[in-house]
This record gives structure tokens, sequence and C-alpha cells, in this order.
């Protein structure tokens, strides 16, 4: 279940924290996957101009479409990479704890 259904494991109450643990870490890694698929996908940045018309640059549709789906899903990939670095952090607290 925590390798292929994480996202359903990691809140529910009853489960041991180490299984709740290794399903959120696991569940990270698959939507920081994700989301670099989709930023992939989206392809090479458009033109983001048509042209002038009467010295004034003409937005390309294409372009701000292509944006705005683009930051949304650097702005969750960058809320991902923070959650990680915490994590990380989390891990770290503990082993050094336990050396003490």
């Amino acid at each position: 279940m925590i390798l292929n259904h994480p996202d359903q494991i990691g809140n529910l109450d009853g489960i041991p924290a180490a299984a709740r643990d290794q399903a959120n870490r696991t569940d990270l890694k698959n939507l920081v996957r994700d989301r670099r698929r989709q930023l992939n996908g989206l392809g090479p940045e458009p033109k983001q101009y048509l042209g002038y018309v009467k010295g004034e640059p003409v937005t390309n549709p294409e372009y701000e479409e292509w944006k705005a789906k683009h930051d949304a899903l650097k702005k969750q990939l960058d809320g991902y990479d923070k959650l990680a670095v915490r994590y990380e952090a989390t891990v770290l607290v503990a082993v050094l704890n336990e050396r003490l």
C-alpha cells in the first residue's frame, strides 16, 4: 500500500508513525516527479509577443497560457522542494540526537 498508494496512507490514524513517514516521503517524491514531468511536457516557451501595433507589443495568448501553467507548476515544485529539505533536516536532527 505504501508503494502503490502513499497518498492514502500518510494521513491515516492508526498507522504506525514509521509507515506514515515512509508513505509521506514516497508521496512527496511522486509529486515532485509528476510536477517535473508536467513542466517538461509544457514544451519550449512560446514567443511572448506577436508583434507591435502603434508601437505597443501584442501579447501572444499561447505565451500567456504557457506562462500561467509554468508558473503554477513551478510554484508547486518549489513548495515540494522546501518540504523535502525540511524532511531531510528532520532526519539529520534525529541522527544527530541518536549519536549524542
